[in-house]
């Protein structure tokens, strides 16, 4: 019985490499997750480098802009901050949006 766990203790730690979470293994050895585990895997960060979602962090002046839907720490590009207004806002403050956007948003002059 000792060898049966220790060869499903070795099988769950192989196959914990890609996926982290909190298992737990009952009594006729059948293991399942709780409802509250959590998957951040390589798989998910090189889901968003293939879509072209590499920026972490911005230089000082700019602000990331576009997250990845699959994990919100990485961003498309990095906007200036005075790119934060839509075009109705800047016409409503009685400017001009600028004719360059950066991820949708324009600064007003």
């Amino acid at each position: 019985m000792q060898k049966f766990y220790l060869i499903l203790l070795s099988s769950l730690f192989a196959a914990s490499t890609s996926v982290a979470g909190v298992r737990f293994i009952v009594e006729n050895g059948e293991s399942y997750y709780n409802d509250n585990w959590f998957e951040k895997s390589t798989t998910t960060i090189s889901r968003c480098e293939q879509k072209g979602y590499t920026i972490t962090e911005c230089d000082s002046g700019f602000y990331p802009a576009t997250p990845c839907p699959y994990d919100h720490s990485f961003y498309k590009e990095c906007c200036p901050e005075e790119y934060s207004y839509s075009k109705d806002e800047c016409y409503t403050m009685g400017k001009t949006p600028s004719s360059f956007s950066c991820s949708g948003l324009y600064s007003c002059y």
